[in-house]
């Protein structure tokens, strides 16, 4: 399950947190909004994990990670906009969408 309520704005670590989701499995959570550029920084157990960039409208924007067995990773993403996530996974994750100044 996606938990919304860890959706933060602030600085996290020196970063701006623009969103952050944890679950299992696969999940697509709502939408969020850049201002600028950004950065996906990823968490995954288990013998899988995929992380995919869809528009406001659900088209496919990129294919931001891909890993079996699932392994952490970060993906930059240079355009402001919103944007959703489609997140799956055999295991548990952790997805954090940051500012890059």
């Amino acid at each position: 399950m996606v938990h919304e309520g860890h959706r933060k704005h602030g600085d996290h670590g020196g970063e701006r947190v623009i969103v952050e989701y944890s679950g299992a499995g696969a999940q697509s959570p709502r939408p969020f909004t850049a201002d600028g550029p950004w950065e996906a920084q990823w968490e995954a157990d288990g013998a899988f994990f995929m992380l995919s960039l869809h528009d406001a409208q659900g088209r496919l924007v990129e294919l931001l990670g891909n890993a079996a067995p699932a392994a952490p990773g970060a993906a930059y993403f240079g355009r402001a906009g919103t944007y959703a996530l489609q997140i799956s996974g055999t295991g548990a994750w952790r997805v954090r969408v940051v500012a890059v100044e």
